[in-house]
């Protein structure tokens, strides 16, 4: 099984000896074969040589790297996916048109869905709150429904979408903080930087998805720049389209390690205006990331593993692109 390269340790040099990386740091030397790394994650200083963002990429290993807040800032990849001249164009098409619009539609009720089951589960497992819980199900079906009429020529109809999905979002963490235990709740979503531990953590865990998604979709052959939803210039707005459907998944490893108070004051560092996960935390995140995007689900008719459904969904996408016939009264 490959795994995840982590070097959060300042002055590691990473190399290539013997054809394999070859990882020096201040307190231990370390040899790993390229075949045993499915990317390499970067959050401090390290120096990195030619040889090895060489091998790296003949090994289509991209290289991440992250702010200390947990932000994806830059990566190095294979530019393999740019070979595929004639899809990126018909996913910008595709994209620009009604068919993009029922796309982008079609993920937001699936993430609302999985938000849904996830609080149906723990409303079966909490009866104090149930009710509470069951009452916000309602409300998220009903916004559901509503998203389903949504005409797919609508002008604009990413705003409706993106103010539709805001309300069931606040319905959503409303119903996470009645979920975890007090130590772990939160007033409202904080990102840099995260405001509260659950904050601090999910924007790592939706970082170290990112990275996921992104190498899913070039595996497809995708532009990760050309989005339905998400159109902010020099953003991958694919990529925050895409992820939308696996983020409440993501959700799920957050409310169970809470709900196990595995999160714990030595796991952060205070800063001004919130916390930062230290070594000792971040260890404890890529350890339990790494097995749980390992653990099998059935999701939409399939079992495999959450990151093989991430693989699956690109290629489903990447098909419907390439069958769907446009014509020029489609596109918006």
């Amino acid at each position: 099984m490959k795994v995840q390269l982590y070097i959060d340790t300042a002055q590691t040099k990473l190399s290539v000896k013997d054809r394999l990386f070859f990882i020096q740091s201040p307190h231990r030397n370390q040899q790993i074969s390229p075949l045993r790394i499915d990317s390499i994650a970067i959050t401090s200083d390290v120096q990195i040589n030619s040889a090895a963002i060489k091998l790296a990429a003949l090994n289509n290993i991209p290289i991440f790297f992250y702010q200390r807040e947990g932000k994806l800032i830059a990566q190095l990849r294979s530019p393999v996916f740019l070979k595929h001249a004639d899809l990126r164009y018909k996913q910008l098409i595709f994209m620009k048109s009604v068919y993009g619009n029922k796309w982008i539609t079609q993920q937001i009720i699936q993430k609302i869905k999985l938000q849904s089951l996830t609080i149906k589960r723990w409303a079966k497992i909490l009866p104090s709150t149930a009710s509470i819980l069951e009452e916000n199900i309602l409300k998220l079906e009903d916004y559901i429904s509503v998203i389903k009429l949504l005409d797919a020529k609508q002008i604009n109809l990413d705003k409706t979408i993106m103010g539709l999905e805001g309300n069931t979002a606040r319905i959503y963490y409303k119903s996470i903080n009645l979920i975890i235990p007090e130590a772990y709740r939160f007033e409202k979503r904080s990102r840099q930087p995260g405001a509260d531990y659950f904050n601090v953590v999910l924007n790592y865990l939706y970082g170290l998805t990112y990275g996921k998604v992104t190498k899913a979709l070039h595996a497809a052959g995708l532009d990760t720049y050309v989005g339905a939803l998400h159109k902010t210039a020099h953003k991958e707005t694919l990529v925050f389209d895409f992820i939308e459907s696996f983020r409440p998944i993501v959700d799920r490893l957050l409310i169970d390690t809470c709900n196990e108070h595995l999160w714990q004051p030595q796991h952060f560092n205070t800063i001004e205006g919130g916390y930062l996960i230290n070594k000792e935390g971040k260890k404890l995140l890529f350890t339990s990331y790494s097995d749980f995007i390992k653990k099998r689900i059935n999701w939409k008719q399939k079992v495999t593993t959450i990151e093989n459904h991430m693989f699956h969904e690109a290629r489903r996408l990447k098909i419907e692109i390439e069958n769907t016939k446009i014509h020029v009264s489609d596109i918006l």
